[in-house]
């Protein structure tokens, strides 16, 4: 390479200096400058070594460039190299359990591959990548990450609890007519916190399988804001029916609420534990939703009678500051019983 004295007046080395600086330059340019990824089954990433130089070794012995665990991976398995074309080349050192392309066969000792290609030395799956490779764009931070961040702190899962089991404890007061026992009242609350943990727990195991953060706080967290949601709609269902008989509107929108709250129970589940990509995460929420809701109305109507010949009423028993419409005497819906049995005989008679 020749240096002209331009070249040294503008970068202040000799021509000795600058020589050896540019073949310096050449000889890091003909350097493999590679990434080797070690994927577990699914493919996805356990490992990833960066190695430059003029080869780089792959084995179980420790002066390799990228070193195994694997015990089906000889000392010295494999070698990559630049061939004289420029191309590069993954070369089997005699192993014992070979080197295979994700797709194809033993076919020889030497592999030409491009950046991206993905091999088995023995059972470990490795890929290789060239420095430059392209890597996805970064995912932005959804409005979900925020609510997450929310419900992984220790306040609000404690402020839960405390609501959901409050709730519970005022529950059985109410609905026990004699001496209150607490004695009573622990056990089922000890059982239904264990029953409440298998949730959380079972999201965290998959979160921990797919190598993502377990979150358990915001798993407990999104679990008992929705149980206080379905609480809170089932009052609001209570007072209605307890003013007027609920038509097909109220039951349309209790049915709405209810998928609502399913729907959003499944997405911060599966944003915690998956991280799908953003069409199969609403697809595999959808689909979750669908699944309990037809589970639920299933098994209500399965216990339902086809006919019952009694007349169906409301026995919920409430304040009377709770009821908007106003009531009627005893008299008055005696009176009014009789007119309307009194006007089907009519009717009944003439047919």
């Amino acid at each position: 390479m020749e240096i002209t004295h331009a070249d040294i007046a503008n970068t202040g080395f000799s021509p000795a200096e600058q020589t050896a600086k540019h073949q310096t330059e050449d000889t890091l340019a003909s350097d493999l400058d590679l990434t080797i990824q070690i994927l577990d089954r699914s493919g996805k990433i356990k490992k990833q070594v960066r190695s430059i130089g003029n080869k780089i070794t792959l084995g179980r012995g420790l002066d390799n460039d990228v070193i195994f665990k694997e015990p089906h991976i000889c000392a010295y398995h494999a070698v990559i190299k630049r061939a004289e074309d420029g191309t590069m080349e993954l070369i089997d050192l005699d192993s014992v359990n070979g080197v295979k392309p994700l797709k194809g066969k033993n076919l020889s000792n030497v592999y030409k591959f491009k950046t991206g290609d993905t091999f088995y030395l023995g059972k470990q799956k490795i890929r290789i990548l060239n420095s430059n490779h392209p890597v996805e764009p970064a995912l932005p931070i959804t409005k979900t990450e925020s609510v997450v961040e929310y419900f992984s702190q220790k306040l609000v899962t404690l402020t839960c609890v405390v609501l959901f089991f409050s709730y519970l404890i005022l529950e059985q007061f109410l609905g026990t007519s004699g001496e209150f026992v607490w004695k009573k009242v622990i056990n089922p609350l000890i059982v239904t916190g264990f029953v409440m943990l298998i949730w959380p727990a079972f999201w965290v195991i998959i979160a921990r399988f797919l190598k993502h953060e377990a979150r358990f706080l915001a798993h407990v967290s999104n679990l008992l804001l929705c149980a206080l949601g379905y609480i809170a709609l089932d009052k609001v269902l209570t007072v209605l029916s307890y003013n007027s008989a609920i038509t097909g509107l109220g039951e349309l929108l209790g049915f709405i609420l209810i998928l609502a709250i399913n729907f959003a129970l499944f997405h911060v589940t599966l944003y915690l534990s998956c991280q799908f990509k953003k069409t199969r995460h609403w697809l595999v929420t959808a689909g979750l939703t669908c699944l309990t809701i037809s589970a639920i109305y299933t098994l209500q109507y399965s216990q339902q009678k086809d006919f019952s010949p009694l007349p169906s009423y409301s026995k919920n028993l409430l304040v009377p500051e709770l009821l908007f419409n106003s009531g009627k005497s005893t008299k008055e819906f005696v009176n009014e019983s009789e007119y309307i049995f009194g006007k089907a005989q009519k009717e009944s008679a003439q047919d």
